[in-house]
């Protein structure tokens, strides 16, 4: 049965008094029929399928699979290098939560999680996330992140106008072993479900449920829908790959036929004129005599032009990368290795970096309301708590770079910057931080700590030159030695005021002085 099938099948069981309508006609096949079918699809074609027969046994079909390299190359630039949640205040309880959010992202594997987001969202256009609860092997009891297809979901909407569903009707099937009267084992297939609403949840086996209802404590339906590319004010998402399965599948057919035409006439086909076949011998290294006069005998050749063809192909090549929003060079090749700065790189990537900018908007805002379910859960079972500060449930997410960056030239920028006193220590620091230069243990709110570490250990170095200083001044004076710097003064001297001077001092330093001038005068100074 296709999912298509099984869908239908599925939904047309749904009771009319069971309070998915709650009182109002809604035709949930009809208005997800397309939609699953679009599903089903795209999904073919990701996985190869790309011909709408079944090839027989030794027919030469040329495969090309476009729409799972741009899939995949578009989830790994979004998600390859994994994005960190930042609470954005200050604050040992935003800290906290902080900690929190990405340590239950680890627990979940965020590789492999967001990887899978990128991937359903890609093909489909919708990526739906289930948050519960879970108890791991490894980590123990963890908020779990389960992505669901997106063909097992169906928002209910109670006006056309909405954008937010009030119900959700999740479905998949499920086999159990059964067996009849006569003792005969078979495998089962059924739909299993269920229906939630901000306030209940109901348990579904073929469309109907199969206890009371049971109130959800979270208060929310937790289901969050992420479309991957949004389409002016609609619900639901737009694919990667909408636009190039079509180009996709006549670039197989028509590499298919120029293939067949290649194979054709590599083993060319002999046509006899005026004579029969069967009185010539078959063979290499044959010689035919005693030929009628008019007799001809010659090899089937190709009059076609391949090279329009090829040039075709390259052109349809093209348009395919084109409508992807894939640059030929993110796949490699004969690209030469040099210095290519960072401007340069990016506009060689442009077309994909300006989707992974589009993608962006929508999967930020989804895993903010991820993050917000993920406290709401943690809250309950006692280990968050909001203490009535403002906005304490929300999140930031940091995305990181794709592309490779000169980490020694951001360096120097930073530290003309700091020259210039653009920015002070403490954002030069974060943005080490930031950027993965400084070390990958060291956590953002402890830069400021940082900072006054090296603060006090500048001030204790600057108090013990100054005492160096001092000291060297005082014994300077106790040895009777001044200095000859500009102007006739000393050199170092001890800070503060001097004593004052007595009559007879100012007597002695005057006759000494006297002595020095008429020494100096004798000895022809």
């Amino acid at each position: 049965m296709s999912m298509g099938d099984m869908t239908r099948f599925t939904l047309n069981r749904v009771n009319r008094d069971y309070p998915i309508t709650s009182g109002h006609e809604i035709d949930i096949w009809h208005q997800n029929a397309a939609r699953i079918l679009q599903y089903g699809r795209l999904w073919n074609f990701y996985k190869g399928n790309h011909w709408n027969y079944v090839p027989e046994a030794g027919e030469p079909v040329t495969t090309a699979n476009f729409v799972q390299l741009f899939v995949d190359k578009h989830s790994q630039y979004l998600f390859g290098n994994q994005f960190t949640i930042h609470a954005n205040f200050r604050g040992s309880a935003y800290q906290a939560a902080e900690d929190l959010l990405n340590e239950e992202w680890e627990k979940n594997h965020i590789g492999q999680l967001g990887f899978q987001m990128g991937q359903v969202g890609g093909v489909t256009g919708d990526c739906w996330v289930n948050v519960g609860i879970d108890n791991d092997a490894v980590f123990g009891d963890r908020v779990k992140l389960t992505v669901f297809p997106s063909e097992f979901v169906f928002p209910i909407f109670f006006r056309n106008s909405d954008r937010g569903f009030s119900g959700l009707l999740v479905q998949w099937p499920e086999s159990e072993v059964v067996s009849n009267a006569f003792g005969r084992v078979r495998v089962r297939t059924y739909v299993a479900g269920q229906y939630w609403t901000k306030d209940e949840v109901w348990e579904l086996r073929d469309g109907q449920p199969i206890s009371n209802s049971k109130p959800n404590l979270l208060g929310e339906i937790p289901f969050t829908h992420i479309p991957n590319l949004m389409v002016g004010t609609e619900f639901f998402g737009m694919s990667d790959i909408g636009q190039v399965v079509d180009s996709n599948r006549e670039f197989n057919e028509k590499t298919t036929d120029l293939g067949d035409i290649i194979n054709y006439h590599a083993a060319p086909v002999t046509v006899i004129y005026g004579a029969k076949a069967s009185t010539l011998q078959k063979g290499a290294r044959k010689v035919w005599s005693g030929l009628p006069k008019d007799a001809r005998v010659e090899n089937l050749e190709l009059q076609g032009d391949l090279a329009a063809a090829r040039e075709y192909l390259m052109d349809l090549k093209d348009t395919l990368f084109q409508l992807g929003s894939m640059p030929k060079v993110a796949f490699g090749g004969d690209v030469p290795i040099s210095n290519t700065s960072g401007v340069a790189l990016a506009i060689q990537f442009a077309p994909i970096l300006e989707h992974m900018k589009k993608k962006r908007l929508t999967y930020t805002k989804g895993i903010q309301y991820i993050n917000y379910q993920i406290l709401r859960v943690r809250e309950i079972l006692g280990d968050y708590k909001a203490n009535g500060r403002p906005l304490p449930y929300y999140s930031g997410v940091k995305w990181p770079d794709p592309l490779p960056r000169d980490k020694q030239l951001r360096l120097n920028e930073l530290n003309t910057m700091q020259q210039m006193k653009v920015l002070s220590r403490l954002m030069v620091l974060r943005e080490l931080i930031h950027n993965d230069i400084a070390p990958a243990e060291l956590e953002i709110n402890d830069a400021q700590e940082i900072l006054d570490e090296v603060d006090e250990e500048l001030q204790k170095a600057t108090e013990q030159e100054q005492e160096l200083q001092l000291n060297h001044a005082v014994n300077l004076q106790e040895a009777g030695v001044s200095g000859g710097g500009p102007g006739g003064q000393g050199g170092p001297k001890p800070p503060g005021k001097k004593p004052p001077k007595t009559e007879a001092g100012a007597a002695e330093e005057s006759s000494a002085q006297a002595e020095k001038k008429a020494g100096a005068q004798a000895s022809g100074v």
